[in-house]
């Protein structure tokens, strides 16, 4: 997402886990790069946006398949759009499509599952 809103959105979670690690990719190779040299080190709560520079959020859950640990992934949208929402659900590892902007009342929800 763009610099504010990742700045924002790690803000708030880190008002309800401050402790918690969290790594910003502004696009879907350094995300699939940092996943596959962690793939094998521990569950992750994956933020989405559909939309990135030069490729996607459909383009990273397509690649995203071939990892051996599967994390939760919770695609943040602007998109309101139902085809997105139903495309989303197609895939094993979404397990949420939430509109933006995030809110503390849905983070305290997502880190509480």
């Amino acid at each position: 997402d763009d610099d504010l809103t990742n700045i924002i959105n790690q803000r708030l979670i880190h008002s309800i886990a401050p402790d918690i690690e969290i790594s910003i990719f502004t696009n879907v190779h350094d995300a699939l790069r940092f996943l596959e040299d962690n793939d094998l080190k521990g569950d992750f709560l994956i933020l989405l946006d559909v939309n990135f520079p030069h490729s996607s959020g459909w383009e990273f859950l397509d690649k995203y398949k071939r990892f051996l640990v599967q994390s939760s992934v919770v695609v943040l949208s602007s998109s309101i759009d139902t085809g997105d929402r139903k495309k989303a659900r197609k895939y094993e590892t979404v397990v949420d499509y939430i509109t933006k902007p995030l809110s503390l009342e849905l983070v305290k929800e997502m880190l509480h599952q």
